[in-house]
């Protein structure tokens, strides 16, 4: 993490940087893809004004600025802010992640009804003995989405259908830990 401190109109003071960075390590030590962070005080007049930006991998920005008598706690009270955004964040991710994993639930549960018993899921092919371990929605989705759901199972590979070409797609986990893409060719 970069963390860079920018005054305007106001010297940076020993003191002041590191409250700021003892502050912003408590924040962002759990969040490991915070890449950049910018803070930039400032004074007018008898405001003193602090100004803090988040920045991460995927785009990830988050921003707050306060404004108090004092700069140490304008600097507290921006801190606090970016922490609620962050948490909110987390927060969405994780009932999102959780949504996605109870739709396939719900979806194998209804589609399991009908199917048939674990024997008779063991075919004969060749030499060969496979089970059907399991079954896949065709929901399309993006392949992005298809690695996310890698990720979240830890499987080695993922079939979906590719919502762009309506295509059976097949995303795999490669041994120097990046993703590959099997499609379809004629």
């Amino acid at each position: 993490m970069e963390l860079t401190v920018t005054g305007r109109h106001v010297e940076i003071t020993e003191p002041i940087r590191s409250h700021i960075e003892k502050k912003l390590q408590k924040v962002l030590s759990s969040f490991d893809r915070i890449t950049d962070v910018r803070v930039v005080l400032s004074v007018e007049k008898y405001r003193q004004f602090a100004e803090i930006t988040v920045s991460g991998g995927n785009s990830v920005r988050f921003h707050s600025q306060e404004a108090t008598d004092d700069m140490y706690v304008s600097i507290d009270k921006a801190v606090e802010k970016i922490q609620r955004q962050l948490r909110t964040r987390v927060s969405k991710a994780r009932r999102a992640k959780r949504k996605k994993s109870e739709e396939p639930a719900a979806a194998a549960q209804e589609s399991d009804e009908g199917a048939p018993e674990p024997e008779e899921l063991l075919e004969q092919h060749g030499q060969y003995s496979v089970s059907v371990s399991t079954h896949f929605g065709a929901k399309p989705m993006s392949v992005e989405d298809a690695v996310m759901q890698i990720e979240a199972s830890g499987d080695v590979f993922f079939a979906f259908v590719n919502e762009r070409s309506n295509d059976v797609n097949v995303v795999y986990r490669k041994k120097d830990g990046g993703y590959g893409l099997l499609r379809r060719t004629f």
